[in-house]
């Protein structure tokens, strides 16, 4: 069984674009049928360009109702945050 493992930086208060759709988010969507899924927000990596906790909190937060709104299955794919491990 394949591992796909991949992640994004949560460091826009404007939420995911069109290039991070077509770019990332789909297809890590039509790869949720090919193996296990392991997705991640790297909140950590954020801190070099927001500097304001409460600002990466909300766009984590944020990209994971993104996630989900696109169609990434929280049944066949896990989800986490880089700074909770």
């Amino acid at each position: 069984m394949k591992r796909i493992f991949s992640g994004i930086t949560p460091s826009s208060s404007k939420g995911l674009h069109l290039g991070n759709f077509l770019g990332a988010v789909k297809p890590q969507v039509d790869l949720q049928a090919h193996g296990e899924c392991m997705y991640f927000v790297a909140n950590l990596h954020a801190l070099n360009n927001v500097f304001n906790p409460e600002e990466i909190y909300k766009n984590t937060m944020n990209i994971f109702i993104e996630y989900l709104a696109f169609g990434v299955d929280p049944e066949k794919t896990t989800f986490f945050v880089e700074s909770d491990i």
